[in-house]
């Protein structure tokens, strides 16, 4: 019986985001957004006529555009 409720449980985190949950998670407009999934640059999953973003689809795809920050510079006279 344990195990039915934490399978429940985990579900609730792959419940699905809409258009306006997903552009506030980003911060970023929802026009923004239809225009990333109409150029296929953010991953969507289509539900009939919704658009619709997997929570951890999001986060991987923030994390693929994740630019890494660049090593210190030398000061001009250690050059």
């Amino acid at each position: 019986m344990k195990e039915k409720q934490e399978v429940v449980t985990n579900r609730g985190e792959d419940k699905l985001q809409n258009v306006s949950q997903a552009a506030e998670l980003l911060g970023i407009s929802t026009h923004t957004i239809y225009a990333w999934v109409c150029q296929r640059k953010i991953p969507y999953v289509k539900i009939g006529r919704r658009v619709m973003f997997r929570p951890q689809d999001i986060e991987a795809w923030i994390e693929g555009h994740r630019v890494p920050p660049a090593p210190p510079m030398l000061p001009l006279s250690a050059r």
